[in-house]
């Protein structure tokens, strides 16, 4: 029954999204896009995945991530 509360239990999702949030910012700063980008359907997966109020926190993060990655997408086009 442990395991069960544990796997339910949105909070290990959130920590790895944001990890993953960090490592793809990281990439970003170093200018790797497509490493971010490789990352991003996963990040999409995960927080597709949480409940609605667990959304609610995350989702800045997300959509700022999203906005670096169109950013920065446009940049190499010019």
């Amino acid at each position: 029954a442990t395991a069960n509360v544990l796997t339910n239990d949105p909070l290990p999702h959130i920590d790895h999204l944001s990890s993953m949030i960090g490592e793809a910012n990281y990439y970003l700063k170093k200018n790797r896009v497509q490493e971010a980008l490789q990352l991003y359907p996963s990040i999409q997966h995960l927080y597709g995945s949480l409940p609605a109020q667990s959304k609610e926190e995350i989702y800045p993060k997300c959509a700022e991530l999203h906005q670096k990655i169109i950013a920065q997408q446009l940049r190499r086009l010019v």
